[in-house]
C-alpha cells in the first residue's frame, strides 16, 4: 500500500482524525505528544486558556486535523494510524478521560485491540498453573514460543503435545519420535488441555526414565 496517498488531504490510516469529536483531541494530543515524544504535536491545537496551574482541566477548542494527521504519518507511518484507531477506539469504549488513566491501563487497551499477546510459553504456564514454567534449555523455549500461537488454535486441530515434570517445573514439547520411543509416555489422559494442546504430567523426569 502506498504511504504517500491521501484522502482529502488526511494520509491513508490517519483520516480517521476528521470524524473524531473535538472535545476528545483535549486528551489525544497529549498522548500523541507522548507517542512521538514531541512536544510539536500541541502546536497543532489551540486551548480554551494560555496558561493555567497545572491539573486544571484546558479543553482543545481548535485542532488543524490535517496538519496533526501528515505530521503523525511522517513520524509514525501508516501502520502506526491504524495502531492509533484503534487505541482510540478502546480509550472510548474503556471510558479513559486522562492521559494518566490512559498509561495506567494501556495494557487493557492492548488487549482489546489483540496488541498484547502471551507467548506460548506464557500461554502454557498459565494452563498448568506455574508461572516459573522452564524448559532444559533456551533453544527448546525459542523453539516452543516460535510454535503457532497456542492460545489461538482452532479446536479440529492437530494438538501439540507437552511432557510437564512438576518437580523440577519443566516442560517438554514431544514428537513423534519421543511418543514413539515411549509408547507408554502418554498411555493416559493428558492432565492439561486446550484447543489444539496436550499436556502430560509426570513428577520428574525419573519417572520417564522408568515409565517403560
Amino acid at each position: 500500500m502506498n504511504p504517500n496517498i491521501k484522502v482529502n488531504g488526511y494520509p491513508i490510516g490517519w483520516e480517521w482524525l476528521a470524524q473524531v469529536p473535538l472535545e476528545d483531541f483535549t486528551l489525544l494530543i497529549d498522548v500523541f505528544a507522548t507517542m512521538t515524544d514531541n512536544t510539536d504535536t500541541y502546536d497543532f491545537a489551540s486551548y480554551k486558556y494560555e496558561a493555567i496551574p497545572g491539573g486544571v482541566h484546558n479543553p482543545v477548542i481548535m485542532v488543524n486535523r490535517k496538519g496533526l494527521a501528515n505530521f503523525l504519518d511522517e513520524d509514525q507511518g501508516y501502520s502506526g494510524g491504524i495502531r492509533e484507531f484503534g487505541n482510540y477506539v478502546a480509550m472510548k469504549a474503556l471510558h479513559i478521560k486522562s492521559e494518566e488513566e490512559y498509561l495506567d491501563r494501556y495494557n487493557e487497551i492492548l488487549e482489546l485491540t489483540n496488541q498484547l499477546k502471551m507467548t506460548n510459553m506464557e500461554f502454557l504456564s498459565k494452563l498448568i498453573g506455574d508461572s516459573a514454567i522452564d524448559t532444559w534449555t533456551s533453544w527448546e523455549t525459542q523453539e516452543i514460543n516460535n510454535l503457532p500461537s497456542l492460545e489461538k488454535l482452532p479446536a479440529n486441530v492437530n494438538p501439540y503435545k507437552f511432557l510437564y515434570l512438576s518437580y523440577e517445573g519443566i516442560i517438554i514439547l514431544l514428537d513423534n519420535k519421543s511418543l514413539e520411543e515411549n509408547p507408554n509416555l502418554a498411555k493416559n489422559a493428558p492432565k492439561y488441555q486446550s484447543n489444539g494442546v496436550q499436556i502430560w504430567e509426570e513428577e520428574s523426569f525419573l519417572e520417564v526414565i522408568h515409565l517403560d
